[in-house]
């Protein structure tokens, strides 16, 4: 059965932040249940990698062998009739060129289609969807973000988010105006969680 497969929400820095600091030295509990932490590990260097923002509106194609082939905004599963900036529509008439995507992702990361459903999330994007944006001018397009989401048929098992480049090189479906995103400009920081606040003003300048 189709169901729908939640984003998630884009934490601030400030939680990750915290939630980095709780995986890292966090101990257990007391007596008392109070959490215990270790504030002598030394907290983690991590690299982030940057991409461009494109504004346009969340979406995504959801695919599994018993459910088959279906469309969503950010809070719902669309269809032709009931869509989101045409997004739905244009997603089902190009159908045949995102299946080999995910057919391919599946074969690689070896998930089996019967037990999981492959997500993969894009911002919808053009002028009339976000106007006065880098976008304006283009025809309307689906910008794939960088990982997409495997959901076993299970909800107690966790999903897992894997990345949707196969290689260093992404073949851009131009004809069906279907991009990857880590097919254009992108930065790296190393951020030092033990002085993380340092690492903000490299964010701003990026």
């Amino acid at each position: 059965m189709k169901r729908f497969i939640s984003f998630g929400e884009i934490g601030q820095f400030r939680n990750c932040i915290k939630d980095i600091t709780h995986a890292v030295r966090y101990k257990g509990e007391d007596d008392n249940g109070e959490s215990v932490y270790d504030p002598t590990i030394k907290l983690p260097l991590i690299k982030a990698v940057g991409s461009e923002k494109i504004h346009g509106t969340n979406a995504s194609v959801c695919y599994s062998n018993p459910d088959g082939f279906w469309v969503q905004s950010k809070k719902s599963i669309i269809t032709p009739e009931k869509d989101n900036a045409g997004c739905a529509f244009t997603a089902e008439k190009n159908k045949n060129e995102w299946m080999p995507i995910i057919q391919k992702l599946a074969k690689c990361y070896n998930i089996d289609l019967n037990k999981n459903i492959v997500t993969m999330f894009f911002e919808w994007a053009r002028g009339v969807i976000q106007k006065n944006s880098a976008c304006s001018d283009m025809d309307k397009r689906a910008v794939i973000f960088r990982h997409f989401k495997v959901s076993p048929f299970d909800e107690g098992q966790p999903a897992v988010w894997l990345p949707t480049l196969l290689s260093t090189t992404w073949v851009d479906h131009k004809p069906s105006n279907i991009f990857n995103i880590m097919n254009y400009k992108t930065w790296e920081i190393v951020i030092d969680f033990e002085n993380p606040l340092l690492s903000v003003n490299k964010m701003v300048t990026k």
